[in-house]
C-alpha cells in the first residue's frame, strides 16, 4: 500500500441511507472512480462489503409462496407426529409394565415350587438370575459412564 499513515481510502459518499435499487445489483454505491485508485484487495473487500450492506436478506423463493394453508397442514402433520409419539410411549410403558409383572409372576412361581421340591436347584437358579440381573446393571451402568464422559 502507500507509506502515509493513516492513509486509509474512505469514500466521499456517505454509504448510510443509500440502497441500491433492484437493476443495480452489480454496481456499488462507491463511484467508480474511487474503486479504480484503489489497491486490488481492497476494492474487492468493499465491493462486498457494499454488496453486503445494501442487500436484503436473501430469501428462498418458495418461502414466498407459502400460504395459510401450507402451514396449517405443516401444524396438523406436527399434531398427528405428536400423538404418534404419545401413542409409542404409551404402548412402550404397556409392554414394560406386562413383561414385569410376567417376571415377578415367574420368579413368585420357582419360589413357591422349587422351594418345596429342591432348595440347592433353587439357590443355582436364584445366583444364576442375581448373577445376569448384575450383569445386566454393571453394563447399564457403564453405558451411562461412556455417555456421560463423551458429553
Amino acid at each position: 500500500m502507500t507509506d502515509e499513515p493513516n492513509s486509509d481510502p474512505k469514500p466521499p459518499q456517505k454509504l448510510e441511507g443509500q440502497q441500491s435499487s433492484e437493476g443495480e445489483k452489480g454496481s456499488s454505491a462507491i463511484e467508480p472512480e474511487v474503486l479504480d485508485k484503489l489497491p486490488p484487495e481492497l476494492k474487492k473487500a468493499v465491493e462486498s462489503f457494499s454488496l453486503q450492506a445494501f442487500t436484503g436478506p436473501v430469501f428462498h423463493p418458495i418461502l414466498k409462496k407459502v400460504t395459510e394453508s401450507h402451514i396449517d397442514k405443516v401444524l396438523d402433520q406436527t399434531e398427528k407426529d405428536s400423538e404418534r409419539d404419545f401413542e409409542d410411549a404409551k404402548s412402550s410403558r404397556r409392554y414394560g409394565f406386562a413383561a414385569f409383572v410376567i417376571i415377578c409372576a415367574l420368579f413368585v412361581f420357582l419360589t413357591w415350587y422349587l422351594t418345596a421340591v429342591d432348595k440347592d436347584l433353587y439357590r443355582d437358579i436364584i445366583k444364576v438370575l442375581l448373577g445376569l440381573v448384575g450383569g445386566f446393571g454393571g453394563g447399564f451402568a457403564f453405558k451411562g459412564y461412556l455417555d456421560r464422559d463423551r458429553e
